[in-house]
């Protein structure tokens, strides 16, 4: 399942007390950079959320370059709530080559470019509204489906050890198996199908062929191929 969101107004009074003191920032020039905003806390959530990132929605549009290493995200959505976003890069944000899923420069990010980007859950109430880019999948190919960035909510490992349905904070759900290629992001450690956990977040390239019944029902795809991060998502739960 292929979702392309439309970005909703900022989650919680915390990032809502956040998003005002960020407008002050902005309006003075100053760049955003994710470490100055603490993390949402619910009531009842353990202190180690603090060090969960949390992703936000996913939006398509093309990009103009700004100044100060801003971007402006226009959407081709004529329905979209934000026709327009300011995206600020910062160092923790992974710019993504959606064919191969290696790492992009900034700068190699072209004018007029289609993007995918996942901004963070958070935005000035400012016109057009200002926010950090977590995730920019680049260089879209013209004759295939682009990669998702989805964090995994659930992951059911086969009996027979051979295959795992993964569940997606987005809803997804998708089967990765031996003949899904799994790789590491960015380091040579090998990585194993029993690494897909709950948190973690993926690069997924999805198909139908080859897809079996798996458990109880039937996924909604197959992985052909999957790249795995190591940091630590919020899952929503």
């Amino acid at each position: 399942m292929n979702k392309t969101r439309k970005l909703t107004a900022v989650l919680g009074i915390t990032a809502a007390v956040s998003v005002c003191a960020l407008g002050a920032a902005f309006a003075s020039g100053s760049e955003l950079e994710a470490t100055t905003l603490p993390a949402i806390q619910e009531e009842g959530v353990s202190q180690d959320a603090e060090n969960l990132k949390y992703l936000g929605v996913r939006n398509y549009g093309t990009l103009t370059r700004m100044e100060n290493g801003q971007f402006l995200l226009t959407s081709s959505d004529p329905d979209a709530v934000n026709p327009e976003m300011v995206l600020n890069i910062t160092n923790e944000t992974l710019i993504l080559d959606a064919v191969n899923g290696f790492p992009v420069q900034a700068g190699d990010l072209k004018e007029g470019e289609a993007v995918y980007v996942y901004t963070a859950n958070f935005m000035t109430m400012s016109l057009p509204p200002i926010t950090n880019a977590m995730v920019i999948i680049c260089q879209l190919p013209q004759d295939a489906a682009a990669p998702e960035f989805q964090v995994i909510r659930d992951a059911e490992m086969a009996s027979n050890q051979t295959s795992v349905t993964i569940t997606t904070t987005e809803g997804d759900t998708f089967v990765v198996d031996q003949e899904s290629g799994l790789l590491p992001y960015l380091t040579r450690n090998i990585v194993f199908l029993d690494d897909l956990t709950p948190g973690k977040a993926v690069l997924v390239w999805k198909t139908t062929e080859g897809l079996k019944e798996v458990g109880p029902g039937v996924a909604e795809a197959r992985a052909s191929k999957v790249v795995l991060f190591q940091e630590q998502y919020s899952t929503g739960e």
